[in-house]
């Protein structure tokens, strides 16, 4: 009975597209996400180089402190960044064709800011626990960032951060996949992609520098970034991620709306970036269950994860069986 009321609740509410022609192609939109994910590493293949190249003679010809930063950058890094640009023209396109290019179609409404703070709070107490756990038993100092420039970048990040995934992660892609195969592979294959692409290139591959970037060398970075899961696979910061990214849908689930996924998400970042900028750890005494300062590869952090997902699942039913 559970398995099938996934379906009923939000048929009509938070993961339907509001395009009618979705109904007699329901693969449609999840095959132009396809191709607009590939498309934009290939594209990415060409015009990376052309940005190295850029950056070097700008940095030759008007040296600062600035582009002094981003030719150390290595190749890889480069990559990166420079996929964002078409990844971000083809989303915004993809936002267009569904429909969902309106904050109340995505699910972000002002009249639900208290399930925003609610979660905000709860993102934060997640991230407090674990990193107040690590200060209690490592060994630490405080970083040598001014308090104002830590924060500053806390906020700005954590909010944009939470932002933007949240409408790629939770208010598109479920909502293509939804319409294509139904709500539990929504709330699977979502999550497990979320978790994929956190796994960055590793770092021995695009680590090279210069001007001429070869299209082959390129390539190889284009190789990696779709494959690097297998290079840097890690199985405590996957499955923590896949937690997470499951934990965020179901929160979608079960209000019909972007902001307490927003919030839970924009307040365990805050927190995280906090520490992270604040806090140095010694590298010796760092505890094997509570993880580094990154806080995904702590068991710990899996165990509540997976804890608060279950929870989740369990009010998301009992909403199911008052209807």
């Amino acid at each position: 009975m559970h398995f099938f009321a996934i379906h009923s609740r939000v048929k009509d509410g938070m993961l339907r597209i509001p395009c009618g022609a979705v109904r007699q192609h329901p693969w449609r939109y999840l095959f132009l996400f396809i191709v607009i994910y590939f498309g934009s590493i290939g594209i990415t293949i060409f015009l990376a180089p052309m940005v190295q190249k850029l950056l070097w003679i700008y940095h030759f010809s008007n040296p600062s402190p600035w582009t002094n930063y981003l030719v150390r950058k290595p190749f890889g890094k480069i990559f990166d960044r420079t996929c964002w640009i078409p990844l971000f023209f083809g989303i915004f396109y993809l936002l267009k064709k569904t429909r969902l290019l309106s904050l109340r179609r995505l699910g972000i409404c002002w009249k639900y800011r208290g399930q925003w703070l609610i979660f905000f709070v709860l993102g934060a107490l997640l991230s407090l626990v674990i990193c107040l756990a690590q200060l209690a038993t490592t060994q630490w100092t405080f970083g040598e960032k001014s308090a104002a420039s830590i924060l500053a970048k806390a906020v700005g990040s954590a909010f944009l951060v939470s932002t933007l995934e949240e409408i790629v992660f939770r208010a598109l892609i479920p909502r293509l996949i939804y319409n294509a195969a139904g709500a539990i592979f929504a709330l699977i294959i979502s999550s497990a992609f979320f978790a994929h692409v956190h796994f960055k290139i590793p770092s021995d591959v695009g680590n090279f520098y210069g001007a001429s970037i070869s299209i082959s060398q390129s390539s190889s970075v284009g190789l990696a970034y779709l494959t690097s899961i297998g290079a840097s696979f890690r199985c405590i910061p996957y499955f923590s991620l896949l937690a997470l990214g499951g934990l965020l849908v179901m929160l979608n689930y079960r209000f019909s709306n972007l902001m307490a996924s927003m919030g839970f998400h924009c307040g365990l970042v805050f927190i995280l970036l906090l520490y992270r900028g604040a806090i140095h750890i010694t590298a010796d005494s760092t505890s094997k269950f509570l993880g580094s300062n990154q806080l995904i590869d702590s068991p710990l952090a899996l165990l509540l994860l997976w804890a608060l997902f279950f929870y989740q699942c369990s009010q998301y039913f009992r909403q199911c069986s008052k209807i």
